[in-house]
């Protein structure tokens, strides 16, 4: 919904107007004008979704919910869950797969932020 809005408001812009009046075809001004103008906040808007379908993968899969074929951080949790790692003190079945969950969705966060700082000019201090 987002890169819609966004393509019709560049659409409307003067250079794009001009573009068309000029006689351009439509695919050059797609491809020249409208598409340089997304991209960036296309990549923000992805970096930042990132981390909300890991953490939702990882969830389903510790409940129980994920392909138990397929190794992830949330099945491994789910695993460790399941055979009683707290209890026996295995520790090293919880905290790898919880710090690496943690630091891919931060580090999504930051480069998404730091993509929507450069690509929105309203939140450049």
């Amino acid at each position: 919904k987002v890169s819609r809005s966004m393509a019709l408001q560049i659409k409307t812009r003067q250079y794009v107007e001009a573009s068309k009046v000029m006689g351009q075809k439509d695919s050059k001004i797609i491809f020249k004008h409208i598409i340089p103008q997304l991209l960036p906040y296309t990549f923000a808007s992805i970096a930042i979704s990132v981390p909300a379908a890991i953490t939702t993968e990882a969830g389903l899969s510790f409940l129980g919910l994920g392909d138990p074929t397929f190794p992830t951080w949330g099945q491994i949790l789910h695993d460790a869950n399941t055979y009683g790692a707290a209890a026996r003190g295995l520790w090293w079945w919880i905290i790898p797969p919880g710090i690496a969950i943690a630091i891919t969705g931060l580090a999504f966060v930051f480069i998404g932020n730091a993509l929507d700082t450069i690509v929105n000019p309203k939140l450049k201090k």
